[in-house]
């Protein structure tokens, strides 16, 4: 068992005179794209309907926007290489950190994909880029590429403040820890909360070839989520929900994509869901 990380003990933050940043803007477009989608889907169970998704940008900013300490991921292209957001000029590279704006089909997509060898990964890959999928949205799955962790606030939509935000895309930070265990020395991958964890032994972390039992946060943990501004089993009414977390990477069984998404290194140990001090190598650059 990981002992407690320097930060969650003295309650302190790492910090470091040489880091990199990086001006970004949020994907305001293709957030309003999949909640949109959500008109036409809204009779099939579990998808909400969204009557105005500028509208829902505005009213909830807080569940789209950039907070700062959340991991950052790029979306500036798309995985098959086609659809609407595939050719795109773009002064700022676009960039989400919640998947809450996404339709439910483009996230569970790139999940699914994310189980896959590199054999079997690049087989899909141009199957679907040249065939019907049956779902107009999987055309539209992002590329998600880590590409760091904010440094302050950046909201969806212009009329609630400013879109760009500052990322740090390499140096020295502490952060908030996903549902694994973290170890000195260990490379860091990224994962889609509530949507993988699934695919990941519950103790371990290790990838596995059949479902896992589900995470469960006990209240310490809990209580570390909620001071980061997440939702927690217990407190569903505010904080962050539906996000990306980091997790130790593990050679052994690990996807095509697993590989791809390694973007840091651990430099202290830390518990489930405690802070935990990494080295950023960045993932998208």
């Amino acid at each position: 068992m990981a002992s407690a990380s320097i930060g969650t003990r003295l309650g302190t933050r790492i910090e470091t005179g040489s880091r990199h940043n990086l001006q970004c803007r949020l994907d305001k477009a293709r957030f309003v794209h999949g909640l949109s989608y959500r008109d036409s889907a809204a009779g099939v169970a579990s998808v909400a309907k969204c009557t105005n998704a500028d509208e829902e940008l505005r009213r909830n900013k807080v569940k789209y926007m950039m907070h700062k300490d959340e991991l950052v991921v790029c979306t500036s292209h798309n995985l098959l290489g086609a659809g609407t957001f595939q050719k795109r000029s773009l002064p700022y590279p676009h960039v989400i950190t919640t998947y809450a704006g996404l339709a439910d089909a483009t996230i569970d997509y790139f999940v699914e994909l994310c189980t896959l060898d590199a054999t079997d990964y690049w087989t899909r890959i141009k199957r679907d880029a040249t065939t019907p999928t049956g779902d107009e949205m999987k055309k539209e799955t992002p590329d998600l590429r880590a590409m760091g962790y904010s440094m302050g606030v950046a909201y969806a939509h212009p009329h609630s403040g400013d879109t760009i935000g500052t990322v740090q895309i390499g140096g020295l930070i502490t952060v908030q820890n996903g549902a694994y265990e973290m170890h000195t020395g260990d490379l860091v991958q990224w994962y889609v909360q509530d949507k993988e964890e699934l695919h990941f032994n519950a103790d371990t972390g290790k990838r596995l070839n059949a479902s896992s039992k589900k995470v469960v946060m006990d209240n310490r943990q809990q209580h570390y989520m909620r001071n980061s501004g997440f939702q927690t089993p217990n407190n569903r009414q505010c904080g962050k929900d539906s996000v990306f977390l980091p997790k130790p990477y593990y050679p052994d069984g690990a996807s095509y994509m697993d590989k791809l998404r390694v973007f840091a290194k651990c430099v202290s140990s830390a518990g489930k869901f405690e802070k935990v001090d990494i080295l950023i190598c960045t993932q998208s650059l």
